[in-house]
């Protein structure tokens, strides 16, 4: 087996249960897969999630009061594959979610984006709004 090389992916699952258990539009986070850093572990508690994006080692999640919540990589910004990526944005605002790589975006229901972490190039200091 001299030369051979394995690669193995990492895949962390994430889904949205009732608390009757049944499959809802809120709720709880169940994560399995891959906890590499913490992906799985660091599952944030409670019942009252209404929304969920995931990237390569990360999840961010928003809650009924509008905040968002992150973890895995990037709860802060020291290097690969921490990028700031599941770093929370401020406020309790938010209408919409998005998962990348090493990135999250959050939208407000102003339109207002916030974009954590780093993709081909540094896009966390980058902030904007949509028409």
């Amino acid at each position: 087996m001299s030369g051979l090389k394995r690669q193995c992916a990492v895949l962390v699952s994430f889904l949205l249960i009732s608390s009757t258990g049944q499959l809802a539009r809120a709720y709880e986070l169940r994560a399995w897969g891959g906890d590499y850093v913490n992906q799985v572990t660091d599952t944030p508690t409670g019942s009252d999630f209404i929304a969920i994006a995931a990237g390569d080692e990360h999840g961010v999640a928003r809650k009924a009061d509008g905040t968002v919540v992150g973890w895995g990589a990037g709860k802060d910004a020291s290097g690969h594959p921490h990028w700031g990526q599941a770093a929370p944005p401020p406020g309790n605002d938010y209408v919409a979610l998005s998962g990348g790589l090493y990135w999250s975006l959050s939208m407000t229901s102003s339109k207002a984006l916030f974009v954590d972490g780093f993709e081909s190039g540094d896009l966390s200091a980058w902030t904007g709004s949509v028409e």
